[in-house]
């Protein structure tokens, strides 16, 4: 098609040049110009057609080569293609093999842990059922020590109930088995353990002493308000307390525990330990044990049995801190403790493991995280005027 498009191109270009020799003949051209120009396209007409067959010669001769070429260069890129696609795939086909295989590791280690899981529960319940068939068994041999009549061993026995680590149990068999040994183990274990084992021991102990409640009186002024603490020291008719809750008091009214509201008067004081002693008419309350001659030991635990601000009677328990603390010159040899007081507090009495009282109550320091008390023996003349009387 290219070869007959260049032929027709060299005879529209003779015509051309025949047409225009026609018109320059007629004017001034001659015959053998235009002869000579015929001669000339021929030749160049010949010349083109020559180089045209030279062309698609070379490229007939040369197109088994170019399509061998296109044809491997076709063939090099469909087999990359299909490699890439073979290597995704078998790096896809890997990693789902590793999936498989990391989900079964971590399905074997779960089901180990589970089962190891269930051995160890399996073996805590066990010991769990071991340790409460020998706690059964240790406290069934205590409770001939519990019933016993020696506080001593009553207190030892309470003591290894607590070292076996049911606090709940060893308060429960305080209260139970409540006397001077209660009282001296709840003294013991609370000095030896945590500020909240000791909130809990003062409620034990607080049962535990519900003996001494009707030793225990409240002290009110002319309308009922109450002022302090006092205790009976002589069955039914004296009372100890501290002189400041009676100063400026018209009339002093003392509450029993059962109620009863009763007159009292000052039968004596002494003004330099601020102690008073009342006297009242009733004569069916007990009254606590006093004990003059013990001398307190530092860092031994005391209960201080009051009824602050007008509720029942509560026992706080301290740690002694010194045994003669001066708070002014008149005020010495104090029995000082750890304990926080309250409202209603003053006059209460000390009391020290075996159930003696040791001292009064008599107020704490600005900070309330001190206590002091009033050595009993202070109280001495008047315990001798009460007992003569």
């Amino acid at each position: 098609m290219r070869r007959t498009f260049a032929i027709s191109v060299c005879f529209g270009l003779l015509l051309v040049l025949a047409s225009s020799k026609v018109v320059l003949s007629q004017d001034t051209v001659q015959t053998d110009d235009i002869a000579a120009r015929l001669v000339e396209a021929e030749n160049a007409l010949t010349g083109l057609q020559g180089k045209q067959k030279d062309f698609w010669d070379k490229l007939e001769a040369a197109s088994g080569l170019i399509t061998g070429g296109l044809v491997a260069i076709i063939v090099f890129i469909a087999t990359q293609w299909l490699n890439h696609r073979q290597g995704k795939a078998e790096n896809l086909r890997r990693e789902e093999l590793a999936s498989a295989e990391r989900v079964r590791a971590e399905e074997l280690r779960a089901s180990e842990t589970v089962e190891r899981e269930r051995d160890r529960t399996s073996q805590e319940s066990q010991s769990s059922r071991d340790a409460q068939i020998l706690k059964v068994q240790t406290i069934q041999g205590l409770i001939v020590y519990l019933a016993s009549d020696d506080p001593k061993m009553v207190s030892a026995a309470l003591v290894a109930v607590e070292a076996l680590g049911d606090s709940a149990l060893f308060e429960k068999l305080a209260v139970l088995f409540r006397g001077k040994g209660s009282l001296d183990a709840i003294f013991r274990v609370a000095g030896q353990r945590d500020e909240i084992f000791t909130g809990r021991a003062e409620l034990a102990l607080s049962q535990v002493i519900s003996g001494y409640q009707s030793s225990i009186v409240k002290v009110s002024d002319m309308d009922g308000k109450q002022v302090g603490t006092g205790f009976f020291v002589k069955d039914g008719s004296n009372i100890i307390t501290t002189k400041h809750v009676i100063d400026m008091l018209p009339t002093i009214t003392v509450e029993t525990a059962t109620g009863a509201k009763l007159r009292a008067r000052a039968q004596a004081i002494n003004e330099e330990f601020d102690l008073a002693l009342l006297m009242v008419d009733d004569t069916s309350s007990t009254h606590l044990p006093v004990d003059i001659d013990i001398k307190p030991n530092i860092f031994s635990k005391v209960a201080v049995l009051g009824i602050p601000g007008g509720r029942g009677l509560t026992a706080r328990l301290g740690e002694i801190t010194s045994t003669e603390a001066n708070l002014t010159d008149s005020h010495r040899g104090m029995i000082e403790f750890r304990m926080t007081a309250e409202p209603g507090m003053s006059g209460s009495p000390v009391i020290n493991s075996e159930g003696n009282v040791i001292g009064v109550l008599m107020g704490s320091d600005r900070n309330r995280e001190l206590t002091y008390a009033v050595p009993i023996g202070a109280a001495q003349e008047m315990l001798q005027l009460a007992s003569t009387d």
